[in-house]
């Protein structure tokens, strides 16, 4: 493991690990009801939560191996997505920076799965695989502006830039401000993006990390709900 590695985006891949592995026990999430089962977990641990914590990481230190590239994303991910996302507070970045960076990003990845082909221009019945999809996403996305007039580089910039602005100000107004707001660019998305490039003002958030931290017992709302 990266000895520099950030103790946030560990704890982040503990969660990653908790939730996909042990709780669902390798099942596709799509497939498994997996809001039952969070809630199942949720009522075993939230009188002692802390106590699920250790568990969790005595499970987890005893892992052979990542179960699904923890260490990729600790190792490489992070480390690539804070040099782009330092790079976007001086510069644009490219569209090959942007597609690493939306690469990178487990709820773009889901959400350009789950976007739907009349917005990106596609024929109703059009699929492709996953790493094509994020690239015309991507694509897709990098057109776009805001009502503000403002692109995505800027609207990431604006996220990301030391400004004054407090970290939950800035996510609501990529949320709900027609100045920053680009449609299809959602809070788990921003909420993992901030999290990958200021991991020393926020931990990663999206709906993943709600599920884990219920799973462990914290009285956390789920997107969903």
């Amino acid at each position: 493991m990266n000895a520099e590695a950030n103790t946030k985006i560990i704890s982040d891949q503990l969660l990653h690990a908790y939730y996909y592995t042990y709780v669902l026990e390798g099942q596709d999430e799509r497939s498994a009801n997996s809001t039952e089962t969070v809630n199942q977990y949720y009522e075993g641990h939230k009188r002692d939560p802390l106590r699920a914590v250790d568990e969790a990481i005595a499970w987890w230190e005893k892992l052979d191996s990542a179960p699904n590239s923890e260490d990729v994303h600790i190792n490489d991910w992070a480390p690539t997505n804070k040099k782009l996302l330092e790079k976007i507070i001086l510069q644009d970045l490219s569209y090959e920076e942007l597609l690493t960076l939306l690469s990178h990003n487990y709820a773009a990845l889901m959400y350009a799965r789950q976007m739907r082909n009349t917005y990106l221009g596609l024929p109703r019945d059009f699929h492709t695989n996953s790493e094509n999809r994020i690239s015309i996403y991507c694509e897709w996305l990098y057109k776009q502006k805001t009502e503000g007039g403002l692109s995505i580089n800027e609207t990431i910039r604006y996220l990301v830039k030391d400004n004054g602005v407090v970290v939950e100000e800035k996510i609501y107004d990529l949320l709900y401000d027609a100045k920053y707001h680009i449609g299809n660019f959602g809070r788990s998305i921003i909420g993992e993006m901030i999290g990958w490039g200021r991991p020393d003002i926020a931990h990663l958030r999206n709906d993943r990390v709600n599920k884990g931290l219920r799973c462990l017992g914290f009285d956390v709302q789920l997107f969903a709900d």
